[in-house]
């Protein structure tokens, strides 16, 4: 079964154009209502993707994620423990 999909796959990816590609990747960077596109464009990087296509594909992928870089948590930081509470002494003198 996984080499009929691979070869549906390949056939499809022949099949893209160029100008195809380019139009996922400015619809999504377009609006995150194309967030579809995303598998999309990974599918043509691959091995048996054309060169051209590989490069339009990583060039929106790139464009997609850079911006959501600085929000995302570096690795080695933990997750935030939460804050025990404070109680304050009262004197009822």
């Amino acid at each position: 079964m996984a080499s009929i999909l691979s070869k549906k796959q390949k056939q499809k990816q022949k099949a893209t154009k160029l100008s195809d590609l380019k139009t996922l990747g400015n619809e999504l960077l377009s609006s995150r209502a194309h967030i579809n596109n995303l598998p999309k464009l990974l599918s043509f990087v691959s091995p048996a993707s054309p060169p051209q296509n590989i490069v339009e594909s990583l060039l929106s992928l790139q464009s997609f994620f850079t911006p959501l870089l600085p929000d995302l948590p570096s690795s080695s930081s933990k997750p935030p423990t939460p804050m025990a509470p404070t109680t304050t002494p009262t004197s009822y003198t």
